[in-house]
């Protein structure tokens, strides 16, 4: 068996040599292949990427060009004689959504801190001990306990 194997390991060592040595062009043919698939596909996500970046900065200076020109067109206004400077536009901040409990409704009082009660104005008969709608103030008891 061992002479066997010693007889057939030359042949095959052979075989597997010039197999291989055989496929080195192909093998350099597809990697290079590969290679220019690669580059093509990195290219174009590049390129993607290169206009959406143009895209936001041309917005951005669009955005900041036209402030300043409605910041220059105010003051050309104001240096006018007898014209009165126009007040600047604020800029309008966007609306944060209101608090909401679990089931999406909105939440209910909190409106003004600065409100007792119904937030209604009291009128004639005021008592000390009541709070906004007429209920007693809580803690506000004779102290039984």
């Amino acid at each position: 068996m061992k002479k066997i194997f010693f007889r057939m390991l030359p042949v095959v060592a052979t075989g597997v040599v010039l197999t291989a040595c055989n496929n080195a062009e192909e093998v350099k043919k597809q990697t290079d292949e590969q290679n220019a698939k690669i580059q093509s596909l990195v290219d174009e996500k590049l390129a993607g990427l290169q206009t959406e970046a143009d895209a936001a900065c041309t917005a951005l200076v669009d955005s900041l060009a036209t402030a300043k020109y409605d910041e220059w067109v105010l003051a050309e206004e104001s240096k006018k004689p007898g014209a009165k400077p126009k007040p600047k536009p604020k800029p309008q901040e966007p609306k944060k959504p209101e608090p909401t409990v679990g089931d999406g409704k909105p939440k209910m009082g909190n409106k003004d801190e600065k409100t007792v009660g119904d937030g209604k104005p009291k009128m004639g008969n005021t008592d000390s001990k009541t709070v906004g709608t007429g209920k007693p103030k809580m803690g506000t008891g004779t102290g039984d306990k």
